[in-house]
């Protein structure tokens, strides 16, 4: 059940409630490319757990109105900012912020898995406020994680995404992802079943012995770092 715009407030903060998605499961989750210049006027950074409310109010309307989140249980701003602290020391968190200090996206990455086997596999997601969709902040966000992932020394990255998602599953193909399988009814959220697809995209080549990735907090403000977030800004 969808809660009311007061529980959405007590959710994510004291900030606005964030808007409620059309209910069409297909609706474009991160972005297309179709450049919408008024948005493209900011810059990427790291987040951090100030961030968390603006975070959750992005986040919110796709737990409460749609598939594309399985969560059934919009985090609260308390909650979001204990996930980007506890992960942020090895796994980038960003986020896209326009001129005005307006944060209109996010991305960021989590263990495939926590066995041991697993750690140089990332699983990644991006999500954009509703009115910067079809922006380019998606692709901006996910060019830049997809570098940082690279050069901290993943070799993998995978991504889920619930079916139908035509933009989720443009902006994969776009970055060098391929579909490698799909879990068939696999969750059921608002009385409906959905089926999940997993897409992949190897970073560098595999060595035979490969050494364990690098923290993000040991490469963030180098010059890489600085040069991942340049790509995704241009």
């Amino acid at each position: 059940m969808q809660q009311s715009t007061d529980g959405r407030r007590a959710a994510c903060g004291d900030g606005p409630a964030p808007r409620t998605l059309p209910d069409d499961p297909s609706i474009e989750s991160h972005t297309s490319f179709a450049r919408n210049q008024s948005y493209m006027q900011g810059s990427l950074r790291v987040a951090t757990p100030t961030d968390a409310s603006a975070i959750c109010s992005i986040y919110a309307p796709y737990v409460e109105s749609t598939p594309i989140s399985f969560e059934t249980e919009t985090p609260t701003t308390a909650e979001m900012a204990d996930r980007i602290e506890t992960t942020r020391e090895q796994y980038p968190w960003l986020v896209y912020e326009s001129d005005d200090g307006t944060i209109l996206g996010y991305a960021t990455a989590s263990p495939r898995r926590s066995m041991g086997a697993y750690a140089w596999t990332a699983e990644l997601t991006v999500y954009v406020a509703e009115d910067a969709r079809r922006s380019g902040i998606g692709t901006a966000l996910y060019t830049a994680l997809l570098a940082l992932l690279t050069e901290q020394g993943y070799y993998n990255a995978s991504a889920a995404v619930t079916l139908p998602n035509p933009a989720s599953v443009r902006l994969h193909a776009k970055h060098g992802f391929e579909p490698v399988g799909t879990f068939p009814a696999v969750g059921n959220k608002d009385g409906e079943w959905h089926d999940v697809q997993w897409w992949y995209r190897q970073l560098a080549e595999r060595p035979e012995d490969p050494t364990p990735p690098e923290p993000f907090s040991a490469i963030e403000g180098s010059p890489a770092f600085e040069r991942a977030l340049e790509a995704g800004d241009h």
